[in-house]
């Protein structure tokens, strides 16, 4: 009884239409469903999918899926319990392929992400100083002397108006802050992608195997909302 990747798309493309792998797609892996063309095979769409599974560790609710929209082929292919080690069955390697080269997915991802993150960053500093600076400027122009008296009377509100928009800035901040997260979560997936490489390297695929599981996790961080 196989539970490898290799396995898992072989049971997708005998147990699935295309039609049906889009539709599974859609219900169970929205995001990765909007990155899917008509021009794709039905080969090409199981593989872009399980790669959007692999790189966000969503290997376990895959099964879970699979166990609920094909529940007799499923148990008959891997039975009705799934085991604790899951996900690292699912990173098998078949026909003498080296473990270390799905790292290079990880890395591309990570990279991809870490960068969008970054820019976002930049973006949300740049807005933050701005919508502070345009706060600052209208709570500092109510301070102009009037002559009129009906001007008079505007010069609370442009002060509350100023702090107001001064207020909005805050928000630029609490993003900038989460977007900030993102990013250590992937410098912390850079080392830990260094430290699995050099564990395959020497030889110890099982130390690798363990300390990818944990990398799953992460990347499971890295893609949530």
């Amino acid at each position: 009884m196989g539970y490898s990747s290799a396995e898992v798309r072989r049971f997708l493309l005998e147990s699935f239409s295309d039609e049906e792998i889009e539709v599974f797609c859609f219900d169970h892996f929205s995001e990765a469903r909007q990155e899917l063309s008509a021009s794709m095979s039905k080969g090409e769409k199981v593989a872009h999918m399980l790669e959007y599974i692999q790189q966000r560790g969503l290997i376990r609710k895959l099964f879970t899926a699979l166990q609920v929209e094909r529940p007799d082929q499923f148990n008959t292919r891997f039975g009705d319990t799934l085991p604790e080690n899951l996900e690292q069955l699912f990173m098998t390697v078949e026909q003498g392929e080296s473990p270390a080269r799905s790292l290079q997915t990880y890395a591309a991802y990570t990279e991809r992400v870490e960068n969008m993150h970054s820019q976002a960053i930049r973006s949300r500093r740049r807005n933050m100083i701005i919508v502070a600076a345009l706060g600052l400027s209208v709570a500092a122009f109510s301070q102009v002397p009037y002559d009129l008296p009906v001007l008079q009377t505007l010069r609370t509100a442009l002060v509350i108006a100023g702090f107001f928009v001064c207020s909005l800035s805050a928000f630029q901040w609490i993003d900038v802050n989460r977007h900030q997260r993102k990013v250590e979560l992937c410098e912390n997936a850079r080392l830990m992608l260094v430290t699995i490489g050099e564990a395959y390297q020497s030889g110890d695929v099982s130390a690798g195997s363990r300390l990818e599981q944990i990398l799953q996790q992460v990347m499971g961080k890295i893609s949530e909302g």
